[in-house]
């Protein structure tokens, strides 16, 4: 009982701290945490690693699993121009405080940082703890529904609805490959390009 309880005090500031409007606490909160624990257990082997010929086959592999959630965002956003004008103007709102949107040479770097610190959080961090205390699919689910409240926005209660929704589904998929590969940079991929995806159909619409 002892280690449960030890094992949610992490979980439970991450999920504080996620719900924040200073959300990218959570990021910086997790990142130090498991460079703590990796310093702390030793292990040269930690979410950090980067082992490119696992990294080659996963991709061959589960190809299809990081272009799902980019293929997602496609139909997402062009169902909504048809039947949710205002959710362009909804999503631009969210992104653009955190984004430089004038500048690809910018845009893009944000674009990858941005996923890869939520993945390291979310998935390399959150996910993968809470999986040692509920099981896998208790996990992803949870920290699916957290990430899509993180980003949470004010808006009519249609559009919110529609927003997180999709986000939660993407998560969900992220989570999903995460748990395949235990390889965050390939959910940093998907992430990636989704995001890239969503930005430059919005920037055309």
């Amino acid at each position: 009982m002892r280690n449960v309880g030890k094992g949610l005090s992490p979980l439970i500031i991450f999920a504080l701290l996620a719900l924040l409007p200073l959300s990218g606490l959570v990021i910086i909160f997790s990142i130090a945490y498991l460079l703590y624990e990796r310093k702390k257990v030793k292990n040269e082997v930690s979410v950090f690693t980067f082992r490119w010929d696992k990294t080659k086959a996963d991709i061959r592999q589960y190809w299809w699993l990081i272009l799902l959630p980019f293929v997602a965002v496609i139909g997402q956003i062009i169902f909504a121009h048809y039947a949710m004008p205002t959710f362009n103007e909804h999503v631009m709102g969210r992104v653009e405080p955190m984004l430089h949107m004038s500048s690809l040479l910018i845009l893009i770097p944000q674009l990858l940082f941005l996923a890869f610190g939520e993945e390291l959080a979310f998935r390399g961090f959150a996910q993968e703890k809470l999986s040692e205390i509920t099981g896998s699919r208790i996990a992803i689910i949870a920290i699916s529904f957290l990430f899509a409240i993180a980003h949470l926005s004010a808006g009519p209660i249609g559009v919110v609805m529609y927003d997180i929704g999709f986000i939660f589904i993407d998560s969900i998929l992220y989570g999903i490959l995460f748990l395949k590969t235990k390889n965050v940079y390939l959910t940093t991929i998907a992430h990636f390009l989704a995001n890239v995806a969503g930005i430059y159909i919005f920037s055309f619409m």
